[in-house]
C-alpha cells in the first residue's frame, strides 16, 4: 500500500522493520509515532517469512503488520521484549473499523434476542420467522406431508398403481402361479399341491413384488412432497 508507513523496531537485542496500516501511517505523519518511542502491540501479523532463520540471518523483507487496533503506547520506564499478561480492553468508542483485529474489550449483557429461523425460499429470497412461528409452520409442514403419504400409500393399497419387476426364469413362473392362486377359490389347496420349486419360484416372485411395490410407492410419496 503506497499509503503505509515503514519503520524499524527492536526489543532491546534484535531489529526487524514493520509496516502500519494507514491508521498508524497517519499517526506517525502527525508527530504521534517517533524514534524512541516504546509501543506494545497484539496480534500484529507477518509477511514475507518463509520459514524459520536466526534473527540475526532474517531477510530484509520480513516486516511485521502492525495495526492501530492492537498497538498502544507504552510507558517509557517498561521492559522491552516480551508483555506478560493481557492488554488493556478497547472501549467501542476507540475500536477503528479498518484497524484490523481487536485483542480484547470488556462488555456486558444488555439484551437478549429471541432465536430467529431463516428460511431460503425457492426464489432465492430469505423469509425470517420467530421461534413460535418456526414451530406452527413445521407442524403445518408435517401434517400435509402426511395428508399426502396417506394419499399415496392408499392409492397402492386399492391397487390404483400397476407395479413391473425384471423378468427372469423364477419370476415369469413364479408369476403364473401368483395369477393363478389369486383368482383360485381355494388357494391354500393349489399351494399344499405344489412342489418346492414352485413353492420356491412363488416366495421368490411375491417378494420381488413387494420390494418393487415399497420402492415405488416410496419414490412417488418423495416427489408427491417435492411437488407439494
Amino acid at each position: 500500500n503506497s499509503t503505509a508507513a515503514k519503520i524499524e523496531l527492536t526489543d532491546g537485542w534484535y531489529s526487524m522493520n514493520a509496516l502500519l496500516d494507514v491508521l498508524l501511517s497517519k499517526k506517525l505523519a502527525a508527530g504521534k509515532l517517533f524514534v524512541g518511542q516504546k509501543l506494545r502491540i497484539w496480534g500484529a501479523g507477518f509477511c514475507g517469512w518463509v520459514g524459520p532463520v536466526p534473527p540475526l540471518e532474517a531477510s530484509k523483507a520480513v516486516s511485521l503488520l502492525l495495526h492501530i487496533n492492537g498497538t498502544y503506547r507504552a510507558h517509557w520506564a517498561d521492559r522491552l521484549g516480551l508483555c506478560k499478561g493481557n492488554g488493556a480492553p478497547l472501549a467501542f468508542r476507540c475500536i477503528k473499523g479498518t484497524g484490523g483485529p481487536v485483542p480484547s474489550t470488556l462488555v456486558g449483557v444488555t439484551r437478549i434476542y429471541p432465536v430467529l429461523y431463516r428460511e431460503r425460499l425457492s426464489n432465492g429470497g430469505f423469509i425470517m420467522r420467530s421461534e413460535k412461528m418456526e414451530a406452527k409452520m413445521t407442524q403445518l409442514y408435517n401434517q400435509r406431508c402426511s395428508v399426502v403419504a396417506e394419499g399415496i400409500m392408499s392409492e397402492f393399497q386399492r391397487g390404483v398403481k400397476d407395479f413391473h419387476i425384471n423378468d427372469d426364469n423364477d419370476s415369469e413362473e413364479g408369476a403364473k402361479i401368483f395369477k393363478i392362486l389369486e383368482t383360485a377359490a381355494e388357494p391354500e389347496v393349489l399351494m399344499a399341491e405344489m412342489s418346492s420349486e414352485q413353492l420356491t419360484s412363488f416366495a421368490a416372485y411375491q417378494a420381488k413384488l413387494e420390494a418393487t411395490r415399497h420402492s415405488d410407492m416410496r419414490k412417488s410419496i418423495e416427489k408427491a412432497l417435492e411437488d407439494a
